[in-house]
């Protein structure tokens, strides 16, 4: 009882100390966030809109909600909010970016976010000439442990609208961020969002992505182990007339337990490209209307691979709806070919280096209605060795060689 009443009277005091406070439209934006105090709550005019050319620093732990801003033209490596404080939360937001007044080496993004449990949610990004938040640890700080980014949507960022990385090559982590309810719209040289760098435990659900070069992106810059993403699980992902649904750029220094569910690309160049990722595990995907010439869904140097319930519609000028490279204990279940999807072949593994690959399962497929083979099984080098392979229940030619 003694300990309840003590809560009671902290909360109370807490609550005394804090104030909601209305942002005044002809003052600076800048002065009014960076006086604030722990607790406070400050809230803007939907009718207000600031331009800013230098940026706020947050270093209370605040909640700011229905902010209208724009960055200045012609000013370059200024982000709209830098968050440096834990805790704080931005909501019911609108923030416009420069690009077209700013070269490549002065992008930056609009929200920066280096600390831990941050929200970031309800808000409108507009032409950023980087991301619209991005999500990465301070030099020399702490790692950044919790965070919830959602309900956000972005047009012409020139690339992600939520990216979550790490410092100092992975050095300085990222970890047990939630992003969820992401659309972006026109992102030019990326997407929706990306995960990179060695972030560990992210979870992305619900994300769409119209004309973008992908919806979802996994990543390295080739620094080293640490770099590694592990524990990354995407569901609910929509692309519409994007290069890629989902996409990796990842080399071979140990990316693990990536699961990637419910993909449904539209009008895409090809479904997934994904590489050099251990225990990697896809179901639940539909491609439908794709136009391009390579492999629609492919896979390299996937180790412990499982591909379950792939189906694929209309697709023109395709070479294999699957196609598994290199990948150890693979096992493709449930791909299903329409009449009209058009491709030469529906599934192909290919091994070509000289390693064990210790085992192969490929069942329950229907891909008769592939225009040369169904299922094609290819070891082109003499001491490739693709184990002991299982077909069974699938419908289809097959040829091994």
């Amino acid at each position: 009882m003694f300990k309840m009443r003590v809560f009671v009277i902290l909360m109370l005091v807490w609550l005394a100390a804090s104030k909601t406070t209305w942002l005044r439209c002809s003052e600076d934006l800048e002065e009014q966030i960076e006086s604030a105090s722990d607790g406070d709550f400050l809230r803007a005019n939907s009718n207000c809109e600031w331009t800013v050319d230098n940026a706020i620093s947050i270093r209370s732990r605040i909640t700011i909600r229905g902010v209208r801003a724009k960055l200045k033209s012609g000013v370059g490596l200024t982000a709209i909010f830098k968050v440096l404080e834990p805790g704080v939360i931005i909501e019911d937001f609108v923030l416009t970016g420069n690009k077209d007044s700013v070269k490549e080496a002065f992008r930056m993004s609009l929200i920066l976010v280096f600390k831990s449990d941050v929200t970031i949610r309800n808000g409108v990004f507009y032409d950023s000439s980087q991301n619209g938040v991005a999500v990465r640890a301070n030099q020399g700080a702490s790692d950044i442990v919790g965070g919830l980014l959602e309900n956000l949507e972005g047009h012409g960022c020139e690339r992600d609208v939520v990216s979550i990385s790490t410092r100092d090559n992975g050095l300085r982590g990222t970890r047990n961020i939630t992003v969820k309810n992401i659309r972006a719209y026109k992102s030019r040289k990326k997407g929706a969002v990306e995960v990179s760098d060695g972030a560990e435990d992210i979870i992305v659900d619900n994300i769409y992505a119209e004309r973008c070069v992908y919806a979802v992106d996994i990543q390295d810059h080739s620094k080293g182990k640490l770099e590694s993403n592990n524990r990354i699980k995407i569901s609910n992902v929509h692309a519409y007339r994007c290069k890629f649904a989902v996409r990796s750029e990842t080399t071979d220094i140990g990316h693990s337990d990536i699961e990637i569910s419910d993909v449904y690309a539209r009008g895409c160049t090809r479904t997934m490209s994904l590489k050099n990722i251990m225990n990697l595990t896809i179901y639940n995907v539909r491609s439908e209307g794709n136009k391009g010439t390579g492999n629609a869904i492919e896979l390299m140097n996937c180790d412990n691979l499982v591909l379950r319930d792939a189906h694929f519609g209309n697709r023109l000028g395709s070479v294999s709806a699957v196609w598994v490279k290199n990948s150890k204990n693979a096992r493709v279940y449930s791909v299903k070919l329409t009449s009209g999807s058009a491709f030469k072949y529906g599934i192909t593994v290919l091994a070509t280096l000289s390693k064990d690959f210790e085992s192969l399962m490929v069942e329950e497929n229907d891909v008769a209605s592939a225009k040369t083979v169904g299922i094609r099984i290819l070891e082109t080098n003499p001491q490739s060795n693709l184990g002991n392979i299982v077909l069974a229940n699938n419908i289809g030619t097959i040829r091994q060689s």
